[in-house]
């Protein structure tokens, strides 16, 4: 079973905010936003005994605890059995509820049940005369519940209740139990972790500590899985695991009487010293053998000196990893083959969480990593995981995609109330809310967009520069990469640092590529400013293009705008004819020859492509007592758009 979603309460700057989860999840957002703390409440969820202290506690607040919900999907027939009542259409959902007291934390589970939150006052009173009370209090004064059945004992008023949950379902919310999940604590944990492993491989600062091969490290984890899929799955393996079995039986059962009753004996004489009628009798139970895996003593060679994991460099311990995982996906199977194979996978599924892969990485090796962990997702490994999961953390562009953007999990700060702490919110959309903004707002002219048509057209838009927009606090939309220049170029003559700011101009190939970034972006609550050309007079000119834009941007839909307003700006012709008549024919005209021979450009077009030579050029016309009015007001609202 793999992760659903997770709630998390209370903990460091997540005051309640939930997490849904895909087969290969992706959390972006600046430094402090809370990503960390997401693989972190999932540790802590597993976690045998968690390590926290007060700092921990949301704006320190030990009063309330700190809860985890986490929900599973996709049970195994046999986890299904095992979790029986605490299912609802599949689903498995528990709680770890963690309280600080006395300076130690205490973290039982709770299996959450589909209840009737009428019902708790009377399902947690102790007394079973007030139990019953209560009970007909209910049943008589309150006609909502006139179907409740007559109790004439404790034991009956617990059958009303459940006989009327099972007739009004509708009625019912997800409570957890106050009793600890099956019982008592540890228990719930074994349960779930017999079907389910997380290895969490953390961030630079611990890599040392991770990539050394002790206990609980994501290496000793992934390398435990690697030997049981080396070991587990071979025939010879398997006899021994039942010789064993047959041979431990028989040792047991048969091989230990003669020991056993002379045991029998001398307590049983030795008791009768002490209570004289007293007997006691000995009966063995024979339990399950296990063979242990072999350790694994993992040494690294770099240039020619071979020394332990954690004594090698940080970017060959991430190559390490990078190999165990590129190992498991080209092992795997997918879900189909093994739906048809003949017996059961025992194996638990993996959740494999990242924080930060793109560390001590090149450019090249980040995109194959990303590679691998989209092969991983949804990945199987025979005899070692039925399913892999990923999870990761990322400030790289290489690790995002627009094609990808229902994959994204933006984390963002806001502010808290009432002067407290700034806390998380998590931002997600889908592809079926993008197909139905874009549907009416570009379904005008016959398109129509649905999820299935719209993932080949985010196919057509990507380049070096879109997935940036996911790390941005602004995000400018163009259609080209002059116009990409022009901006900059205007930004950096009047000293505005877009990057150092957040401010991310991304050219789209054309002003029809503009809408479905911008919704995109819209949808994670990104600040979208867009600029494109009318296109007035020109040849293949199409004012359906403009007014399904004005659309987007909730303006008066005409066929030519020509308009620079907070969140848009459109140049009636194109942006070169707009500098030109207010820079001047001449002047622009010979600013531009000169720069392009100084830049050693062989065109005007490669040249206006440069930021460098836009600023050159508005530089000069400042200078020379010209301002290309246009250009400078659009900077001005892109400026303004940080602080909204």
């Amino acid at each position: 079973m793999i992760v659903d979603s997770i709630r998390v309460r209370n903990f460091r700057s997540i005051v309640d905010e939930s997490l849904k989860f895909d087969d290969l999840t992706v959390l972006v957002g600046p430094n402090g936003c809370g990503k960390s703390t997401i693989l972190k409440a999932l540790q802590l969820f597993h976690a045998a005994t968690p390590k926290l202290d007060e700092e921990d506690f949301y704006n320190r607040n030990v009063i309330e605890p700190i809860r985890i919900t986490v929900t599973f999907r996709d049970l195994s027939p046999k986890a299904k059995e095992r979790f029986g009542s605490y299912l609802q259409d599949g689903v498995l959902t528990v709680e770890r509820v963690i309280e600080f007291a006395r300076g130690k934390a205490l973290a039982p589970y709770h299996g959450a049940k589909l209840l009737n939150p009428d019902f708790d006052e009377i399902r947690t009173q102790t007394g079973k005369k007030e139990k019953r009370k209560l009970y007909e209090d209910l049943r008589t004064n309150n006609e909502k519940y006139a179907d409740l059945l007559p109790a004439s004992n404790a034991e009956k008023v617990d059958e009303g209740m459940r006989n009327w949950e099972e007739a009004h379902p509708d009625k019912l919310e997800r409570i957890a139990d106050e009793i600890q999940f099956f019982g008592y604590q540890g228990v719930g944990r074994g349960y779930v972790n017999e079907f389910t492993t997380l290895v969490v491989v953390p961030a630079v600062r611990d890599a040392a500590d991770d990539a050394s091969e002790g206990k609980g490290s994501a290496v000793s984890q992934l390398i435990d899985i690697l030997v049981r899929n080396a070991l587990e799955t071979r025939a010879d393996y398997k006899q021994l695991v039942e010789q064993t079995k047959i041979r431990y039986t028989e040792i047991l059962c048969a091989g230990c009487d003669n020991e056993m009753q002379q045991l029998h004996a001398q307590l049983n004489k030795t008791l009768r010293t002490f209570v004289p009628n007293a007997h006691l009798e000995i009966k063995l139970q024979p339990g399950e053998p296990s063979l242990p895996l072999p350790a694994a003593d993992t040494r690294l060679s770099e240039d020619g000196f071979i020394s332990e994991v954690s004594k090698t460099g940080h970017g060959l311990q991430r190559a390490f990893l990078l190999a165990i995982l590129q190992y498991l996906a080209s092992v795997q199977e997918r879900r189909e083959s093994l739906e048809t194979a003949s017996e059961e996978s025992n194996a638990p599924d993996l959740v494999l969480a990242i924080e930060e892969p793109e560390l001590y990485q090149h450019p090249n090796r980040q995109r194959h990593f990303a590679r691998v962990l989209a092969e991983l997702a949804s990945a199987q490994i025979p005899g070692a995981a039925r399913r892999i999961q990923v999870l990761y953390c990322t400030h790289s562009p290489l690790f995002v995609g627009i094609d990808r953007f229902n994959r994204i999990r933006l984390l963002k700060k806001i502010d808290g109330i009432e002067s407290r702490p700034k806390t998380t919110k998590i931002v997600a959309t889908n592809l079926e809310s993008v197909a139905r903004r874009l549907d009416e707002v570009g379904g005008h002219d016959g398109r129509r967009y649905t999820p299935e048509t719209l993932l080949p057209q985010l196919r057509t838009i990507m380049n070096p520069w879109m997935n940036e927009g996911f790390f941005a606090q602004v995000v400018v939309l163009v259609e080209g990469e002059t116009d990409r220049a022009a901006i900059l170029g205007v930004a950096n003559a009047y000293g505005h640092d877009f990057e150092q700011n957040g401010i991310a101009v991304v050219p789209c190939g054309g002003k029809n590529n503009i809408d479905r970034p911008a919704i995109i972006f819209s949808e994670f609550g990104i600040a979208t400013y867009l600029v494109w050309d009318g296109d007035f007079e020109g040849n293949g000119a199409r004012p359906s293009i403009n007014r399904e834009l004005l659309r987007l941007v909730r303006s008066i839909e005409v066929d030519w705008p020509e308009a620079v307003e907070p969140t848009f700006a459109c140049f009636k012709r194109n942006l070169e004819t707009t500098l030109r008549q207010e820079l001047g024919d001449i002047f622009w005209d010979t600013k531009l020859s000169y720069y392009r021979a100084e830049y050693d450009f062989d065109k005007n077009k490669d040249a206006l492509k440069n930021p460098v030579v836009i600023e050159k050029i508005i530089e000069d016309a400042h200078n020379s007592g010209k301002e290309c009015v246009t250009l400078n007001n659009i900077v001005h609202h892109i400026w303004e758009m940080r602080s909204r």
